[in-house]
């Protein structure tokens, strides 16, 4: 008969947090390249995209400077159904028809950012 080297007896057995959902996980990386001053998209291209020195605040989408959603690069991609923002620059063959290379409007604008010319 062996012994236990400690009783314990009946824990309580403690659940793990759920763990975040895709979408959520995809913000929250996207979130901390906009605190370390970096442009969202560097969470999905895996190398630093610095923002543009004029670019607008991240803390206030409504206050003016350069934005994604101003920008000449950003255009939008036809996808079976579905239209996506995407990043044009340099032809960027990182960009994928799923959410993570969107180009969301309210961003601020990247160092390659280029104000959009209208079109005659």
């Amino acid at each position: 008969m062996t012994l236990p080297l400690f009783d314990v007896g009946d824990q309580p057995t403690v659940e793990p947090p759920p763990k975040p959902k895709p979408d959520a996980r995809r913000r929250e990386r996207q979130a901390a390249c906009l605190a370390r001053g970096q442009h969202p998209l560097a969470a999905a291209l895996r190398y630093p995209l610095p923002l543009h020195v004029e670019a607008a605040p991240i803390d206030d989408r409504d206050a003016p400077g350069r934005r994604c959603g101003n920008c000449e690069f950003r255009e939008q991609v036809r996808w079976h159904n579905s239209t996506y923002a995407k990043c044009s620059y340099d032809d960027w063959s990182m960009a994928t028809h799923g959410p993570g290379t969107d180009a969301r409007a309210w961003w601020p604008g990247c160092r390659h950012h280029e104000p959009k010319v209208a079109k005659q």
